[in-house]
């Protein structure tokens, strides 16, 4: 008797169990798509705008750090002009979107995310650079002149930035559609050609405007 109440409650234990595994084979859910699932439901919606929002800031703020990391010396000033400088800014814009994508994917629910996120890391990019040129770079400059400069900068550099970070993001977005659409962990690989896009535009934009102020950029 003693025998049949205790294979009766392995038995039961064993069910108790096996109810609470993951179901791939019955299901036909794969483990990543079931841990997914899992996280969203245990995290509330209400994270994803706070969440994306920070993101967006962060990346701002951060890319403006970026922009001062690059080579130094006479004969890299073209390349850090059409090359480093725009990789550099563009990546680093996207670093908040890309550190969701890869540790807090139950943050990004919405394909409306990405776009905010990058509006909002190109716009923060923008005005901080913006307030450096001023105080910093053109802090000797005064009157008419800074007023030309500084508008030009606030309207036409800001678009440029806001633009190129729209850009990236639409890529970020391309890939996380195309992963989790799927239910596969997130790769950055799919996102390249929008990155490739945003850099070449704000390399080429740099392009001509160190055709058109070679001698002004050269001071500077």
């Amino acid at each position: 008797m003693k025998k049949d109440n205790l294979s009766n409650a392995t038995s039961r234990q064993e069910q108790s169990l096996s109810s609470r595994r993951i179901p791939c084979e019955d299901s036909g859910d794969s483990y990543y798509e079931l841990w997914f699932k899992d996280l969203v439901a245990h995290h509330p919606i209400f994270k994803i705008i706070p969440a994306t929002i920070l993101a967006g800031l962060f990346s701002g703020i951060l890319a403006v750090i970026g922009a001062f990391f690059r080579p130094e010396g006479p004969w890299l000033v073209i390349l850090n002009i059409f090359f480093f400088s725009p990789f550099m800014e563009e990546l680093f814009k996207q670093t908040g979107l890309i550190y969701l994508l890869e540790k807090r994917t139950w943050l990004l629910r919405f394909p409306w995310q990405f776009p905010l996120a990058g509006a909002l890391s190109g716009l923060t990019f923008a005005v901080l650079e913006n307030l450096i040129y001023q105080y910093h770079h053109l802090a000797g400059t005064e009157g008419e002149e800074l007023s030309c400069i500084m508008g030009f900068r606030w309207i036409v550099c800001t678009l440029l930035h806001l633009s190129c970070s729209l850009i990236a993001s639409a890529g970020l977005c391309h890939a996380w559609k195309r992963h989790m659409g799927h239910f596969r962990p997130f790769n950055l690989r799919d996102a390249l050609w929008y990155f490739a896009a945003a850099i070449g535009l704000h390399g080429f934009y740099n392009f001509l405007v160190f055709i058109t102020f070679f001698d002004e950029i050269l001071h500077i």
